[in-house]
């Protein structure tokens, strides 16, 4: 991890994913705007972002074994299930 962390990335991809995901949920929702529809399309990010991305990740890296990716998939779903449920 950088020592010390650059706050200006981390706010400046926070708020392009929050667009980001905001305008797909907006689609997707086809004017059903609600916290659970929200929370469903989040899951789906989750899976495809945890468990897509990681376990490609898995197959062409090193950097962590399969369990440390199962377990940041899990929280992957959890927390953009939250964010879709707080857009929804």
């Amino acid at each position: 991890m950088k020592d010390p962390p650059n706050i200006l990335f981390i706010a400046l991809v926070n708020l392009i994913g929050t667009l980001a995901i905001s305008t797909i949920y907006g689609k997707w929702a086809a004017g059903v705007y609600s916290a659970s529809n929200g929370f469903a399309f989040g899951v789906w990010i989750g899976i495809f972002v945890g468990l897509g991305m990681g376990l490609l990740w898995y197959g062409t890296s090193e950097l962590m074994d399969m369990k440390v990716h199962l377990v940041e998939a899990i929280i992957d779903i959890v927390f953009n299930g939250i964010i879709g449920a707080v857009i929804g």
